[in-house]
């Protein structure tokens, strides 16, 4: 069973097991990509990645999932991602991040104070973080830095 902690008004923890200061803690942030969770699409990897990170946190019996649930994918306003989603299919690109490099969006645009906000309040000292993303692993080696 996975415990849901409803403190923040933009993410939801989602734990399973003993989190309190944990060292190593296998550890998924999730965005609400509404073309894997609600239209099923296998135009990106969303959904596989999320049932992948339980199946992992299940596995071990102990993990973390926060799920940004305002946060669309890669963080642009949901008007902006239905046309990088519709012009990355009408130029036959793989990914819809590869759609949003070529169609001129920026990087990345999301935060994660709340992230680390949601570590120290569990008194998390180091994780295991399950992301593809290298801009989500330079966010917890800041975020290291300044508080372990």
């Amino acid at each position: 069973m996975m415990a849901l902690d409803f403190q923040l008004e933009d993410m939801v923890p989602i734990y399973r097991g003993d989190i309190q200061n944990s060292d190593n803690l296998l550890v998924r942030v999730s965005s609400n990509c509404q073309w894997a969770f609600y239209f099923e699409s296998n135009y990106c990897d969303c959904k596989w990645q999320m049932e992948e990170a339980k199946r992992r946190v299940v596995e071990e019996g102990q993990g973390l999932i926060i799920f940004a649930h305002d946060q669309h994918g890669k963080g642009v306003p949901i008007e902006d991602h239905w046309k990088i989603y519709a012009e990355g299919q009408r130029r036959g690109l793989e990914l819809v991040v590869d759609a949003y490099e070529q169609i001129g969006f920026r990087e990345y645009y999301r935060e994660y104070d709340d992230v680390m906000g949601i570590l120290q309040h569990y008194g998390v000292r180091s994780v295991r973080l399950l992301t593809n993303n290298p801009n989500r692993r330079n966010f917890l080696k800041i975020w290291a830095l300044g508080f372990l």
